[in-house]
Formats: C-alpha cells, structure tokens, sequence
C-alpha cells in the first residue's frame, strides 16, 4: 500500500487497473499477526503456570507456522473472493450506492472532493 497515494490508486483504478483498497492489500499481514498475539498469549499463559518450558513453547510456535500460513491464506483468498463477487454486482446496484453517498453528505459524514468520490452526474 505504500506504493500509490489513495489519489493514484482511484486514478489508476479509473484507468482500468484491478486493486484492492490498502486495508485488503494488507490484511494477510494484520491478520498473521494477529493470530501470532493471540497464540503467543495463550503458550505464555501456560509458561507462567509452569505446565510449558519456554523452549517447548518456542518449539511449538515453529510447529504451527505452516497451519497459521494456511489459515490466513485461505482467510485472504475468501476475502478477496467475496469483494470479486461483490464488484461483479456493483454495477446494478449503483443507485443504492448513490443514495447511501448523499445521505452521508446530507449527514455532514462525507465530502466527496476529499475522498475523490464521482459526482451524481459522473455515477
């Protein structure tokens, strides 16, 4: 995500380019991690109680590394498959879209120059 500014990626997405918002590009990353804290605090839980030596733990981490891998593979495939399934319906759904902009300017929750966001007309 560091590659393009938001500007440049909705330019080249206007351009015909096929990207993902930064948070989808970066989510097998976030959500790695997120599954290492959870099991980390787990194993030291179990360390501090005595019932796990912190080389056992440590050895335990390396013998999960392949099924976290899966997993966050296959969280980031279903992802992005269902923003693919999502974007092949977008276009009958335009008007919703629309609707749900103006009410969030109505709302003062959104200004469409700043998010770089199409005019009605431009819809």
């Amino acid at each position: 995500n560091l590659g393009l500014t938001q500007l440049g990626r909705i330019e080249a997405g206007q351009h015909g380019v096929l990207l993902n918002t930064d948070f989808i590009d970066n989510s097998a990353g976030v959500d790695t991690s997120d599954h290492e804290v959870n099991i980390k605090i787990l194993l030291n839980a179990q360390v501090q109680a005595k019932k796990l030596t912190l080389p056992a733990r440590n050895k335990l981490l390396a013998e999960m590394t392949a099924e976290v891998e899966s997993l966050v593979l296959t969280d980031n495939y279903r992802q992005n498959q269902a923003i693919s399934l999502m974007e092949r319906m977008s276009v009958s759904r335009i008007g919703s879209k629309q609707h749900f902009i103006r009410t969030l300017e109505s709302q003062g929750l959104l200004d469409r120059q700043i998010e770089y966001l199409p005019s009605d007309a431009e819809l």
